[in-house]
Protein backbone atom coordinates (compact mmCIF):
# COMPACT_ATOMS: atom_id res chain seq x y z
CA UNK A 1 0.00 0.00 0.00
CA UNK A 2 2.88 2.27 1.23
CA UNK A 3 4.78 1.77 -2.36
CA UNK A 4 1.66 2.47 -4.10
CA UNK A 5 1.11 5.48 -2.99
CA UNK A 6 4.38 6.55 -3.30
CA UNK A 7 3.69 5.45 -7.26
CA UNK A 8 0.80 7.49 -7.06
CA UNK A 9 2.70 10.82 -5.58
CA UNK A 10 5.30 9.88 -8.04
CA UNK A 11 3.14 10.36 -10.90
CA UNK A 12 1.08 12.97 -9.71
CA UNK A 13 4.34 15.32 -9.43
CA UNK A 14 5.45 13.98 -12.79
CA UNK A 15 2.25 15.57 -14.08
CA UNK A 16 2.66 18.41 -12.52
CA UNK A 17 6.06 18.80 -13.87
CA UNK A 18 4.37 18.48 -17.30
CA UNK A 19 1.62 20.63 -17.26
CA UNK A 20 4.51 23.23 -15.96
CA UNK A 21 6.46 22.98 -18.70
CA UNK A 22 4.10 23.13 -20.94
CA UNK A 23 2.65 26.16 -19.84
CA UNK A 24 6.27 27.88 -19.83
CA UNK A 25 6.08 26.66 -23.15
CA UNK A 26 2.69 27.98 -24.32
CA UNK A 27 4.04 31.55 -22.75
CA UNK A 28 7.50 31.50 -24.87
CA UNK A 29 5.36 30.97 -27.93
CA UNK A 30 2.71 33.62 -26.74
CA UNK A 31 5.79 36.26 -26.05
CA UNK A 32 7.08 35.35 -29.10
CA UNK A 33 4.35 35.86 -31.77
CA UNK A 34 3.81 39.21 -29.92
CA UNK A 35 7.24 40.19 -30.67
CA UNK A 36 7.19 38.68 -33.79
CA UNK A 37 3.68 40.85 -34.40
CA UNK A 38 5.41 43.60 -32.99
CA UNK A 39 7.98 44.03 -35.45
CA UNK A 40 6.06 43.01 -38.68
CA UNK A 41 4.86 45.57 -41.99
CA UNK A 42 0.97 46.41 -40.57
CA UNK A 43 -1.42 45.44 -42.77
CA UNK A 44 -4.15 45.93 -41.15
CA UNK A 45 -5.31 48.83 -38.00
CA UNK A 46 -7.99 47.75 -35.30
CA UNK A 47 -10.31 50.48 -34.82
CA UNK A 48 -8.61 51.65 -31.83
CA UNK A 49 -5.02 51.94 -33.52
CA UNK A 50 -6.89 53.92 -36.76
CA UNK A 51 -8.57 56.21 -34.36
CA UNK A 52 -5.14 57.01 -32.75
CA UNK A 53 -2.89 57.34 -35.54
CA UNK A 54 -4.87 58.33 -38.91
CA UNK A 55 -8.25 59.73 -38.09
CA UNK A 56 -7.08 62.79 -36.71
CA UNK A 57 -5.41 63.39 -40.08
CA UNK A 58 -8.39 62.64 -42.39
CA UNK A 59 -9.15 65.43 -44.61
CA UNK A 60 -12.68 67.20 -44.13
CA UNK A 61 -15.48 64.60 -46.03
CA UNK A 62 -16.75 67.08 -48.74
CA UNK A 63 -20.17 66.70 -50.66
CA UNK A 64 -21.59 63.27 -52.05
CA UNK A 65 -23.29 60.27 -51.50
CA UNK A 66 -22.48 58.64 -47.73
CA UNK A 67 -19.42 56.16 -49.01
CA UNK A 68 -20.37 52.39 -47.97
CA UNK A 69 -17.36 51.89 -46.14
CA UNK A 70 -15.90 53.66 -43.56
CA UNK A 71 -12.35 55.17 -43.59
CA UNK A 72 -11.16 52.45 -41.49
CA UNK A 73 -12.22 49.59 -43.55
CA UNK A 74 -10.65 51.94 -46.87
CA UNK A 75 -7.79 52.58 -44.96
CA UNK A 76 -7.00 48.45 -44.24
CA UNK A 77 -7.82 48.23 -47.98
CA UNK A 78 -5.20 50.70 -49.10
CA UNK A 79 -2.30 48.88 -46.59
CA UNK A 80 -3.18 46.04 -48.14
CA UNK A 81 -2.29 46.77 -51.48
CA UNK A 82 1.06 48.84 -50.33
CA UNK A 83 2.01 45.43 -48.73
CA UNK A 84 1.26 43.43 -51.50
CA UNK A 85 2.51 45.76 -54.14
CA UNK A 86 -0.03 44.32 -56.62
CA UNK A 87 -1.97 46.43 -58.90
CA UNK A 88 -5.38 47.43 -57.86
CA UNK A 89 -7.48 46.02 -59.99
CA UNK A 90 -5.74 42.36 -58.60
CA UNK A 91 -6.77 43.79 -54.84
CA UNK A 92 -8.72 41.28 -53.22
CA UNK A 93 -11.90 42.63 -51.78
CA UNK A 94 -14.38 40.89 -49.65
CA UNK A 95 -18.00 40.22 -51.17
CA UNK A 96 -20.92 42.00 -50.48
CA UNK A 97 -24.23 40.41 -49.05
CA UNK A 98 -24.94 40.35 -52.32
CA UNK A 99 -22.02 38.41 -54.04
CA UNK A 100 -20.20 41.66 -54.93
CA UNK A 101 -17.36 43.30 -54.16
CA UNK A 102 -18.36 45.56 -51.55
CA UNK A 103 -16.28 48.31 -52.99
CA UNK A 104 -14.76 49.36 -56.77
CA UNK A 105 -11.23 49.10 -56.81
CA UNK A 106 -10.58 52.73 -58.23
CA UNK A 107 -12.52 53.76 -55.22
CA UNK A 108 -9.87 52.61 -53.20
CA UNK A 109 -6.97 54.27 -55.22
CA UNK A 110 -8.97 57.46 -55.55
CA UNK A 111 -9.20 57.29 -51.69
CA UNK A 112 -5.10 56.70 -51.41
CA UNK A 113 -4.70 59.64 -53.90
CA UNK A 114 -6.71 61.96 -51.48
CA UNK A 115 -5.13 60.91 -48.32
CA UNK A 116 -1.48 61.19 -50.24
CA UNK A 117 -2.60 64.84 -51.82
CA UNK A 118 -4.10 65.98 -48.41
CA UNK A 119 -0.60 65.22 -46.73
CA UNK A 120 -2.32 62.67 -44.41
CA UNK A 121 0.27 59.88 -45.45
CA UNK A 122 2.90 61.88 -44.17
CA UNK A 123 1.23 63.51 -41.08
CA UNK A 124 0.67 59.72 -40.11
CA UNK A 125 4.31 58.90 -40.46
CA UNK A 126 5.57 61.60 -38.04
CA UNK A 127 2.26 60.83 -35.73
CA UNK A 128 3.64 57.31 -35.08
CA UNK A 129 7.43 58.62 -35.12
CA UNK A 130 6.56 61.36 -31.96
CA UNK A 131 4.85 57.90 -30.46
CA UNK A 132 7.86 56.41 -30.07
CA UNK A 133 9.84 59.29 -29.11
CA UNK A 134 6.81 59.63 -26.09
CA UNK A 135 7.66 56.67 -24.62
CA UNK A 136 10.71 56.49 -25.06
CA UNK A 137 11.42 53.69 -27.63
CA UNK A 138 13.72 56.05 -30.21
CA UNK A 139 16.85 56.40 -30.09
CA UNK A 140 18.56 58.80 -31.85
CA UNK A 141 21.81 58.28 -30.74
CA UNK A 142 23.20 56.60 -33.37
CA UNK A 143 21.37 57.03 -36.72
CA UNK A 144 21.80 54.04 -39.46
CA UNK A 145 21.42 55.17 -43.36
CA UNK A 146 21.76 52.94 -46.20
CA UNK A 147 20.17 52.75 -49.44
CA UNK A 148 18.25 49.40 -51.33
CA UNK A 149 17.10 48.84 -54.71
CA UNK A 150 13.81 47.03 -55.12
CA UNK A 151 13.52 44.85 -57.95
CA UNK A 152 10.36 45.46 -60.36
CA UNK A 153 10.00 42.50 -62.59
CA UNK A 154 6.70 43.43 -64.14
CA UNK A 155 6.97 47.29 -64.64
CA UNK A 156 6.34 50.42 -62.55
CA UNK A 157 6.98 53.57 -62.37
CA UNK A 158 10.22 55.02 -61.58
CA UNK A 159 12.33 52.42 -62.49
CA UNK A 160 15.77 52.23 -64.38
CA UNK A 161 18.11 49.54 -64.73
CA UNK A 162 20.94 48.87 -62.27
CA UNK A 163 24.09 47.72 -63.69
CA UNK A 164 25.87 46.87 -60.26
CA UNK A 165 22.59 44.58 -58.87
CA UNK A 166 21.76 43.77 -62.63
CA UNK A 167 18.18 44.53 -61.83
CA UNK A 168 15.28 46.68 -62.81
CA UNK A 169 13.65 48.66 -60.29
CA UNK A 170 13.41 51.77 -57.94
CA UNK A 171 16.25 52.62 -55.10
CA UNK A 172 15.33 54.22 -51.66
CA UNK A 173 17.89 55.62 -48.97
CA UNK A 174 16.15 55.11 -45.56
CA UNK A 175 17.31 56.51 -41.96
CA UNK A 176 16.55 54.34 -38.62
CA UNK A 177 17.39 54.81 -35.51
CA UNK A 178 19.40 52.31 -33.38
CA UNK A 179 15.93 49.90 -32.26
CA UNK A 180 15.35 49.78 -35.99
CA UNK A 181 12.78 52.68 -36.04
CA UNK A 182 12.33 54.39 -39.35
CA UNK A 183 12.82 57.82 -39.05
CA UNK A 184 12.16 60.03 -41.70
CA UNK A 185 10.56 59.07 -45.13
CA UNK A 186 12.49 57.48 -47.87
CA UNK A 187 13.62 59.28 -51.06
CA UNK A 188 13.34 56.86 -53.91
CA UNK A 189 14.75 57.12 -57.25
CA UNK A 190 15.18 54.63 -60.16
CA UNK A 191 17.17 51.81 -59.88
CA UNK A 192 20.13 53.09 -62.01
CA UNK A 193 20.26 56.73 -59.78
CA UNK A 194 23.79 56.56 -57.89
CA UNK A 195 22.56 56.95 -54.35
CA UNK A 196 24.89 59.03 -52.88
CA UNK A 197 23.24 62.16 -54.54
CA UNK A 198 19.93 61.06 -52.54
CA UNK A 199 21.73 61.93 -49.27
CA UNK A 200 21.00 65.53 -49.02
CA UNK A 201 17.43 64.97 -49.68
CA UNK A 202 17.04 62.10 -47.38
CA UNK A 203 18.84 64.14 -44.51
CA UNK A 204 16.62 67.04 -45.27
CA UNK A 205 13.60 64.96 -44.15
CA UNK A 206 15.51 63.68 -41.43
CA UNK A 207 16.11 67.17 -39.72
CA UNK A 208 12.17 67.87 -41.08
CA UNK A 209 10.56 65.40 -39.31
CA UNK A 210 12.95 65.88 -35.76
CA UNK A 211 12.45 69.75 -36.23
CA UNK A 212 8.62 69.44 -36.52
CA UNK A 213 8.42 66.59 -33.49
CA UNK A 214 11.16 69.26 -31.11
CA UNK A 215 14.10 66.10 -31.41
CA UNK A 216 17.63 67.17 -30.91
CA UNK A 217 20.12 65.78 -33.16
CA UNK A 218 23.42 67.69 -32.55
CA UNK A 219 24.64 65.09 -30.01
CA UNK A 220 23.83 62.03 -33.17
CA UNK A 221 25.95 59.80 -35.06
CA UNK A 222 25.46 58.86 -38.56
CA UNK A 223 26.21 55.90 -39.78
CA UNK A 224 26.44 55.47 -43.60
CA UNK A 225 28.64 53.32 -46.12
CA UNK A 226 31.68 54.64 -47.49
CA UNK A 227 29.73 55.26 -50.92
CA UNK A 228 28.41 58.50 -49.51
CA UNK A 229 31.46 60.19 -48.82
CA UNK A 230 31.78 63.08 -50.84
CA UNK A 231 32.39 66.51 -50.25
CA UNK A 232 28.67 67.39 -50.65
CA UNK A 233 27.58 65.19 -48.55
CA UNK A 234 29.91 65.86 -46.03
CA UNK A 235 28.73 69.31 -45.90
CA UNK A 236 25.36 68.30 -45.57
CA UNK A 237 25.99 66.36 -42.60
CA UNK A 238 27.97 68.69 -40.51
CA UNK A 239 25.73 71.34 -41.33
Amino acid sequence: AAQAAQAAQAAQAAQAAQAAQAAQAAQAAQAAQAVQAAQAIPTQLSLSQFEEFVLPHLPARGRGPQPKLSWHQTFNYILKALYLGCQWKELPIEKGPDGLPEIHFTRIYHAFRRLVEHGTIDAVFRGSVSVLHQRGRLDLSVIHGDGTTTTAKKGGDNLGFSGHKHVKGDKVVSFCDRNCNVGAPFIAAPGNCNESTLLPKALKNLTEVARILGINLVRSVLSLDGVYDSRLNRKAVFN
